[in-house]
């Protein structure tokens, strides 16, 4: 029973990568002016396979946050993924430029705000 259990996740894990390219793609489509950012373990390039994926989607302006939050992650439900949505204006905020300066990937940037290398 548990070395099923534990076969089932590492074959869910193992497709991470895939599922990660779905999700970005449907994003792009979705949510063209926005930028989206990869943070944290994987940002940095530490993670391990099984790492969650944190991002930051940035937006000109918010109506709802946790709506907009909801909406992206619907987009890959399976997929461990933290979503942090801000405005534009909150990357000014001095714990969000910390997340970034630890390291970031960009993989979207359809604002064109170049803040990760």
């Amino acid at each position: 029973m548990a070395e099923d259990l534990i076969r089932r996740l590492e074959e869910l894990v193992s497709k991470y990568d895939f599922m990660f390219s779905d999700f970005v793609e449907k994003y792009k489509t979705e949510f063209p002016k926005s930028t989206l950012i990869l943070f944290g373990s994987r940002g940095r390039g530490t993670n391990r396979p099984s790492s969650d994926f944190d991002l930051l989607s940035i937006f000109e302006r918010v109506e709802d946050r946790f709506l907009l939050a909801s909406k992206i992650l619907s987009l890959s439900p399976f997929l461990p993924i933290d979503i942090i949505v801000i405005t534009k204006d909150e990357l000014k905020e001095r714990i969000i430029m910390q997340m970034l300066k630890e390291g970031c990937k960009s993989v979207y940037d359809g604002l064109s705000l170049n803040l990760c290398k």
